[in-house]
């Protein structure tokens, strides 16, 4: 009976060690598992941060292009508006000339 007891006492004595070897190796773990977590949090940081310079990129790019196809409508209207003046002026030419033409006719049919 002695040895049985001297095992309920060895258990009893090595419970805590067990509990503090068990205690340590979780700790461990844990520490392992959240040094992987940060790293995991850390890249998706960075692919952020990335995606964020890729999206001001992209903004400043469409900033650029609207930009540009502003003035080139404004262009494009200018233009027109021009083209409509200059054909105007041509249709007062020609009505100029025709009219300038006909009061000559007239003239050399009165002479003749």
């Amino acid at each position: 009976m002695a040895s049985w007891h001297c095992c309920i006492l060895l258990v009893y004595l090595l419970s805590p060690l067990k509990a503090e070897a068990d205690d340590r190796e979780w700790k461990e773990e844990m520490e392992k598992q959240m040094k992987q977590v940060l790293s995991i949090v850390e890249e998706q940081t960075q692919l952020i941060e990335r995606q964020n310079l890729e999206i001001t990129t992209l903004k400043n790019r469409v900033n650029v292009l609207e930009t540009m196809n502003a003035m080139r409508e404004e262009t494009e209207m200018r233009l027109a508006s021009s083209i409509r003046g200059t054909e105007t002026n041509i249709s007062h030419i020609v009505k100029t000339l025709n009219e300038q033409t006909l009061t000559q006719e007239g003239k050399s049919s009165d002479i003749s």
